[in-house]
């Protein structure tokens, strides 16, 4: 593939035309309420971003004023900084805190406090770099993050996400989403045992495993050989019990130099064992900062997977509720049976009654004067009582089942894709985990009588655009630009289809119910 700084009209023209994608999925997200933020963001493909976490003494930020050559961030052993900072590259230097970056609509984060509260608004803010080479070549953002402790007196039970007044691991969430390359530091002192440090790893980043780099730090700080292979060893196992598989990812073991201009600390001073680490994992460093620098290349790779991977979520998004529909489209239409016989009973002997005693038909006027009259037309209003009974029964019904089925929208989802699920689809049943709350939401917030059905056209669309375009958008990224496959803006294997919804008439069926 070509690198960004290479073939940056690679990289935008693939933007373009994955942005233009976007463009087609928003009013099926928007219709189907796939996400409540969803669909601001979609059609927007972020800068490269790099994210840094670690524990507070990981030496996060001495690794950035590494990586940037200029210490732009402060660093020490005790806790430095409690804020998010994105640094970011630009013609002039420039400091955001989090009220003015909130109302910027230039850097992708006005949505920060509707997101996640006022709190986190004085928790995070930007540097605008000037005169960074590598900031301004790559258009790379690079976010350094609070130091993850675990804070005195709040253990087990007691920890919440909301410990720093806002939900970090939601933010961390966040950034991981969007982050092309992911920087997970520990340090000697503390290797995997800080709580929150493998919480983070285990929730937060469970889906991003492929943009994690865990990296052990400070390598330079072991005297002996032993006090390297206990802290290796402890981190390794404190990983192997929140990691649920039988090989670790790759630790990648370095140091940062004290001196920015100088890729290796002097190799006289220290002792012979950390003289050796020092030739040894300054390697490892340059695979780590190349890793870093490669973040734009990824961000043409994390783009076309995001595409690919948030159609195939919509897909199950509007499988599972069309399946839904269906079921209480299938139970409305059961109780309006019921309540247009118990009404139609009622009407025809009214009918009856009114009709003879209207016209005198002769043969019914000979019948005996006891005949039970009364009786008949007691029985009819009683049946008329009995519809509008049912029909009562009948919307409290569809409303029991539409709590229900959102309750247990698991059980939809496993009847949905029963085949797939028996062969083992694992990545079906992982973006389950991601789309589940976006159902339920969409299930909450959509009247029963408004839930949307599937269309014909939108299926085929997103179907089509699996087969076809994402393909096509692979071999650009590793190819370049080719006429065989260029994107048709029209998309001809849409355009030739009816536009007819699938007819599930539940809309109908709930107002005959009320009207009866």
């Amino acid at each position: 593939m070509a690198s960004f700084a290479e073939d940056a009209s690679v990289y935008q023209a693939i933007k373009v035309e994955v942005e233009s994608l976007y463009g087609l999925l928003v009013p099926i997200c928007n219709r189907f309420h796939f996400g409540s933020h969803t669909a601001a963001r979609w059609g927007r493909v972020s800068r490269p971003m790099v994210v840094v976490l670690g524990n507070h003494s990981a030496g996060k930020s001495t690794l950035i004023n590494h990586i940037l050559k200029s210490e732009i961030q402060k660093s020490g052993r005790a806790p430095t900084d409690s804020t998010f900072t994105i640094i970011t590259g630009g013609k002039k230097a420039e400091h955001l805190d989090g009220v003015s970056l909130s109302r910027s609509q230039d850097f992708g984060f006005s949505d920060f406090e509707k997101l996640f509260g006022r709190e986190f608004i004085s928790q995070v803010e930007l540097k605008v770099i000037a005169g960074s080479p590598l900031l301004d070549r790559t258009g790379l953002m690079i976010v350094d993050s609070p130091g993850m402790i675990d804070p005195p007196g709040n253990v087990g039970a007691a920890r919440t996400d909301m410990d720093r007044g806002y939900d970090f691991k939601r933010v961390v969430q966040w950034f991981a989403d969007r982050a092309d390359v992911i920087l997970l530091l520990f340090d000697p002192d503390k290797p995997g045992t800080t709580f929150e440090t493998l919480n983070i790893l285990t929730t937060a980043l469970s889906h991003v495993t492929q943009k994690v780099l865990i990296i052990l730090n400070k390598v330079d700080d072991f005297r002996t050989v032993h006090d390297f292979a206990r802290a290796y060893g402890t981190l390794c196992w404190n990983l192997s019990k929140v990691i649920n598989r039988k090989d670790l990812p790759r630790i990648y073991t370095m140091f940062v130099p004290p001196d920015l201009d100088s890729s290796h600390a002097n190799p006289e001073v220290g002792t012979e064992l950390q003289k050796l680490l020092r030739a040894d994992f300054g390697s490892t460093r340059e695979e780590v900062i190349k890793e870093v620098e490669r973040a734009p290349e990824r961000r043409i790779d994390n783009a076309i997977s995001d595409l690919k991977e948030n159609i195939q979520r919509l897909q199950i998004h509007l499988a599972v509720m069309g399946a839904c529909r269906q079921s209480l489209a299938s139970r409305s239409k059961m109780w309006r049976s019921l309540a247009l016989f118990a009404a139609a009973s009622g009407q025809l002997g009214a009918g009856l009654v009114a009709f003879t005693k209207y016209f005198k038909i002769p043969k019914l006027e000979r019948m005996p004067a006891s005949f039970p009259w009364k009786s008949v037309l007691s029985l009819s209003l009683g049946s008329l009582v009995v519809g509008a009974v049912t029909s009562w029964l009948g919307r409290r019904s569809v409303r029991t089942l539409h709590r229900k089925t959102a309750d247990n929208l698991t059980a939809v989802f496993n009847e949905r894709y029963k085949h797939q699920i028996e062969e083992g689809d694992q990545h079906l049943q992982s973006a389950w985990i991601s789309v589940e709350p976006n159902v339920r939401r969409a299930l909450e917030q959509i009247p029963i009588e408004n839930l949307p059905c599937e269309d014909l056209k939108e299926t085929i669309l997103l179907a089509g655009m699996l087969k076809t375009e994402i393909p096509n958008l692979d071999r650009k990224a590793r190819h370049g630009y080719h006429p065989d496959y260029e994107m048709d803006a029209q998309l001809p294997y849409v355009s030739s289809i009816p536009t007819a919804p699938v007819q599930v008439e539940i809309e109908s069926d709930v107002n005959q119910i009320d009207a009866n």
